[in-house]
């Protein structure tokens, strides 16, 4: 695996990711009946309507492979002594961004207000996009520095706590196509501003992975 270009051990990671959520969603559909719901925490659940439409709960997930998928490609950087080059670092996060994107057409988002219309999709990349990218390049970053493996940990329960926030309804843009995050009494959050936010958490971690520095310090 030493021998592995990062962003091939990456790739290794969203292919897991991809094999698993298959073959986890498809065993849960064939199981679940009429008007059921099953599933869990940290796993994808499978929702059957009474008229037998079925969504999944995709991002349930995502994002711990995601800080798997980044955290690895950082370490092997610098356990093969090479700069971090910020194009094939975000190459396997792209790769699970798109995938994710296709499943979900496949079947749609579960608890998503209007999931085929184009506000919808536009909603689903959007979510996806930070469910994915920040948690990834962060635990890229961390996985540049020789104590990284402690710190990943803080990493994954920010993360942790953060996806399980109650009360969360986002809404994408004035299409009033939304989503409940969790039941409850719902606090409105315009979809394209926790995007943007996220854009630039993603930008500042992608600048510092690419800091000279740490490879003189830590490589």
């Amino acid at each position: 695996m030493k021998q592995r270009a990062p962003w091939q051990i990456g790739l290794l990671v969203v292919g897991c990711w991809l094999v698993l959520s298959l073959t986890f969603v498809t065993l849960l559909i064939s199981m679940t009946p009429t008007g059921g719901i099953t599933g869990g925490p940290f796993v994808p659940s499978v929702y059957r309507a009474a008229n037998g439409d079925v969504t999944v709960t995709w991002l349930a997930d995502v994002w711990i492979f995601a800080i798997v998928c980044g955290y690895l490609t950082g370490r092997q950087y610098r356990k093969r002594q090479q700069s971090p080059r910020l194009i094939r670092t975000l190459m396997p996060l792209l790769s699970m961004w798109v995938i994710l994107i296709a499943l979900t057409q496949w079947h749609p988002l579960a608890t998503q207000t209007f999931p085929n219309s184009t506000a919808g999709f536009f909603l689903v990349v959007m979510l996806s996009f930070l469910w994915i990218f920040p948690a990834g390049i962060m635990s890229a970053y961390i996985g540049l520095f020789r104590k990284g493996s402690r710190w990943i940990w803080a990493v994954f329960f920010i993360f942790l706590m953060q996806m399980q926030r109650p009360y969360l309804w986002i809404v994408n843009g004035k299409s009033h196509v939304g989503m409940t995050l969790m039941h409850g009494d719902p606090v409105k959050w315009e979809a394209w501003i926790l995007t943007v936010l996220g854009l630039i958490f993603v930008a500042f971690f992608a600048f510092m992975s690419t800091d000279p520095e740490i490879v003189k310090k830590e490589f």
